[in-house]
């Protein structure tokens, strides 16, 4: 990587490098202060941590886990390290009941208190990323039967895509770059290309992002999503030969979110009121879409009048885009802070307008459920939202209910997996180790995925389905078994 001259290792053991720009520095870690001095340069990358197997002492383990890593950073932030990346973890709290997502938890409370820079560009590097990933699996899939297909290399394919991106994005912006030219020489010498990129960029600021927070990059504006699926639906089209322009799925793409607008707007008419919040987010709503000035006035004036459900056009009604549109659906009504099934009605007849079984709408209402219980110590208004909340107990008692409908085809499926039977016996009497617990999380996973009437809650993560199974399946677990440490008394004894 060219913007760094130099990197130096921090380790306890040398590793084999003959790298010029690599310094090895052998530190103890018993011993920070000592190496205090050589802790400066421009980023600090932490990746240091351990296993409760191979660190079995809970002192230790702390010290590895937590200590380490805030003591290391408060070193870097007095030297002036401009930043300090750190490996923390999905579901990472510091009142987590599991030592390690509570160390991890605490570990990014104290860095935030350091005050490091924000990351940037957050959301632009998910879009990208996402871009980039699938448009190459496509056009690699597409193409694989093409004469010749199988040797071209995989920076030819890149650099194809990438000129496919700024085509796109960057719409009556003539330029020329060489494509027999490797992307790797291309990105060092071409002043055209990096010109084009820097206004790919401009471009994604303003379109990716939320306006207002786009010096970071990390808030999303609400229609990326249905950017990102034109231009793959047009890098599909060219993969085929198909030698469609890119203006006309711009087009699609403008006029879905004209449609998407007039659906929300019809989702808060459904009680027949707007309230001043639920005015405010649509007009932001309309703002977000990027449509000419021309077309947002007459969005705005439209939405001062009732929107019915007859109102409503869907012009595409493929299962990605009409899944996208009812997810925003269920977003936005619980917004406002009001009753959220309110507008449960109106957002299963959209479901019938857009071609989706009542048992997909099902699948989708419990994907934003899993995401807010998977990430809602991340998303403070949750905490103060009653709609939110609403949402939540909904679903956790319609999952309950089906759990116990079901236990026996559960208890059936569990005792035909061994392991999995032999650790739940095991979480009645003491904790599981975390290597225990995340099979059983994972097994668990599997034999609902095997249930009908249960598959569509199998979701990764389990936030929610994990657990109901465990509080309802006749096994007497101990809420501790699934934390590290002893079991007290009291614990026992309930």
């Amino acid at each position: 990587n060219n913007n760094y001259n130099k990197i130096k290792l921090f380790v306890r053991s040398a590793p084999n490098s003959n790298d010029p720009k690599v310094e090895v520095i052998q530190i103890d870690f018993n011993n920070l202060e000592k190496h205090k001095d050589s802790v400066v340069g421009d980023d600090c990358f932490f990746c240091i941590g351990t296993t409760r197997k191979d660190t079995p002492d809970k002192n230790e383990y702390r010290r590895v886990e937590y200590n380490i890593p805030v003591d290391i950073a408060k070193i870097a932030k007095s030297n002036s390290v401009k930043s300090f990346v750190y490996v923390s973890s999905l579901g990472a709290n510091p009142n987590s009941s599991g030592s390690y997502l509570k160390n991890k938890g605490q570990v990014e409370e104290e860095l935030n208190k350091l005050n490091f820079p924000k990351q940037q560009g957050g959301t632009i590097l998910l879009y990208l990323e996402t871009l980039f990933s699938i448009a190459l699996i496509e056009n690699e899939s597409l193409t694989s039967n093409l004469q010749h297909a199988a040797t071209i290399p995989y920076h030819n394919r890149l650099l194809k895509i990438i000129l496919l991106a700024l085509r796109y994005h960057i719409p009556g912006i003539f330029y020329r770059i060489p494509e027999d030219i490797l992307l790797t020489e291309l990105l060092a010498e071409n002043e055209t290309l990096h010109g084009a990129l820097k206004q790919f960029e401009e471009e994604l600021l303003d379109s990716v992002t939320l306006k207002g927070y786009s010096s970071l990059g990390n808030r999303q504006n609400n229609f990326a999503f249905s950017k990102l699926y034109f231009f793959l639906l047009w890098t599909r089209a060219e993969a085929k030969n198909d030698k469609s322009e890119p203006e006309a799925f711009l087009e699609m793409d403008k006029e879905l979110r004209e449609e998407m607008i007039l659906t929300f707007a019809a989702l808060i008419w459904a009680n027949d009121y707007v309230d001043s919040t639920e005015q405010q987010v649509i007009e932001k709503y309309i703002e977000q879409t990027k449509l000419t000035e021309a077309k947002q006035n007459k969005l705005n004036q439209r939405i001062l009048e009732p929107v019915k459900i007859e109102d409503i056009h869907c012009s595409i009604t493929s299962v990605i885009i009409s899944s996208y549109f009812v997810e925003q659906l269920i977003l936005l009504s619980l917004i406002d802070n009001q009753e959220v099934w309110q507008e449960k009605e109106f957002i299963e007849k959209i479901s019938l307008k857009l071609e989706l079984t009542s048992e997909k709408l099902e699948q989708l209402y419990f994907s934003v459920a899993e995401f807010f219980s998977v990430h809602n110590e991340r998303l403070e208004f949750l905490k103060i939202n009653a709609a939110a909340r609403q949402f939540q107990d909904y679903m956790n008692d319609k999952v309950v209910k089906i759990v116990k409908k079901n236990v026996d085809n559960i208890m059936k499926e569990i005792g035909e997996t061994k392991e999995l039977s032999e650790l739940l016996l095991k979480a009645t009497t003491k904790p599981l180790t975390t290597e225990e617990k995340q099979k059983v999380q994972d097994q668990l996973i599997d034999v609902v995925k095997s249930i009908p009437a249960l598959a569509i809650f199998a979701l990764p993560g389990g936030g929610i389905l994990l657990p109901v199974l465990i509080k309802v399946l006749p096994f007497n677990i101990l809420p501790s078994s699934f934390q590290d440490g002893p079991v007290s008394q009291q614990e026992l004894s309930q």
